[in-house]
């Protein structure tokens, strides 16, 4: 159902819970509305009030089935943060890069993102998947690009030495 709301945001650099980030009119059909805010996330009520946010969240963000959520640092990897917005758990085997940190659809308790160590048996650049357990802690990369593809023959129109596949989405799924 969509909503018979109009809503208009502001641009506010920090959130602080009460302040007034947008102007909702009509009926809206939504209680929260979680949205993306300057490199972070907040909540707002139907009055366009702040009541959540999250400075720290990263690029890429998922939710876990815990309410937590799951998101990448550039410099960190992937994180889990509860409501507080303070990191329950970090993965800091691969750098992850800020395309991707999305719940395994086939094992909740797993993540799947992409790191930009593949090719780790060619000498150029390209882009691995990766996959952390967070049960036991445990993050791979099942699938490094560059022994499935030749750069010598599978090269592309923006291909570069330092980004030959800018790999963007990753995901599971059972055929």
């Amino acid at each position: 159902m969509l909503s018979k709301a109009v809503l208009l945001l502001g641009t506010a650099s920090a959130v602080k819970l009460g302040d007034q980030l947008g102007n909702v009119t009509g009926t809206p059909t939504w209680k929260y509305l979680l949205f993306d805010h300057d490199g972070g996330l907040a909540v707002i009520d139907t009055s366009g009030k702040a009541v959540w946010s999250c400075s720290s969240c990263g690029e890429a963000r998922d939710l876990l089935p815990s309410g937590h959520i799951v998101t990448l640092e550039p410099s960190t990897g992937l994180v889990e943060k509860d409501a507080t917005c303070a990191d329950v758990k970090t993965a800091g085997t691969f750098t992850a890069d800020g395309h991707e940190a999305r719940i395994d659809s086939i094992n909740a308790n797993a993540v799947v993102g992409i790191t930009q160590q593949g090719c780790a048996k060619q000498t150029i650049g390209c882009q691995g998947i990766i996959h952390w357990d967070r049960s036991t802690g445990k993050e791979t990369m099942p699938i490094d690009l560059g022994n499935y593809f030749n750069a010598t023959t599978d090269w592309g129109y923006l291909s570069s030495t330092s980004d030959w596949m800018h790999t963007n989405c990753a995901g599971t799924g059972s055929q």
